[in-house]
């Protein structure tokens, strides 16, 4: 048998065409093309990437390391301190106004004594200016009588009804001027205003005239006889709606 098979004929293999011999050429070539596209491809590591360098330890070091927990940013707490200023405020302005309320009265009083006290300095520089005035007027009527010629003297006659009067009460005693004014009216004087002066302080009784008007002073003076009076020129305290102010004092 075994020599029948040595002498048996080969099969007979046909040859490839060259269109086969391309394809299996076209196979291989794209089993290459897979192949090296894999190996390219293929995942890798960081740790395999950075193997050996400072990257890759200090990787390796977080990575054995416990990662701890990020702390939450902190909130300021509002302290008690800073809640009860305001409230002290509060209670500093509501005692405040507690205490004004409580001496609103002695306030008052205070502020228009104070009022008072400026008024009455006000007043006497009124009263200091017009006295030399008063002097000179004086003096200038002694020499124009002195150097005027004797003449026969002329009576004149004033009729106290033109005489325009306002009455004030400066001593602060109730009805003062009240009762003055009503003796002056019963003189035939005309009565234009009664009220009170800006202050209480005075002592005499003061009546003012404009130049000119002290003839018509010494008429309301001679009807107050009772009344410690002294006349003074003043065209401040007069005005332009007077005649002559009548100010009472205390005396």
């Amino acid at each position: 048998m075994g020599i029948s098979d040595d002498i048996k004929p080969k099969k007979y293999r046909r040859p490839f065409s060259q269109t086969e011999k391309l394809l299996i050429v076209e196979q291989q070539i794209e089993k290459e093309k897979e192949k090296v596209a894999n190996d390219l491809f293929e995942d890798q590591k960081e740790s395999d990437f950075f193997d050996g360098t400072p990257i890759g330890k200090r990787s390796e070091k977080q990575r054995k390391e416990p990662r701890k927990p990020e702390k939450e940013a902190e909130v300021p707490k509002k302290t008690k301190r800073s809640r009860s200023v305001p409230i002290l405020i509060f209670i500093v302005f509501v005692l405040t106004g507690f205490l004004i309320w409580q001496n609103f009265s002695k306030l008052k009083n205070y502020l228009d004594f104070k009022f008072k006290i400026e008024n009455d300095q006000k007043l006497s520089e009124i009263i200091e200016s017009t006295t030399p005035n008063e002097t000179s007027y004086t003096s200038e009527q002694s020499q124009n009588t002195q150097t005027a010629t004797p003449a026969q003297p002329v009576e004149i006659t004033i009729d106290n009804s033109n005489i325009n009067i306002s009455v004030l009460n400066g001593s602060g005693v109730k009805n003062s001027a009240k009762i003055a004014a009503d003796k002056l009216t019963t003189a035939g004087f005309t009565i234009k205003y009664t009220g009170n002066a800006r202050v209480f302080t005075y002592q005499k009784t003061y009546i003012y005239h404009k130049t000119g008007g002290e003839e018509k002073a010494n008429l309301v003076k001679e009807n107050l006889i009772d009344y410690d009076c002294e006349v003074v020129l003043s065209e401040v305290i007069v005005g332009a709606t007077y005649d002559i102010v009548v100010v009472i004092g205390k005396t």
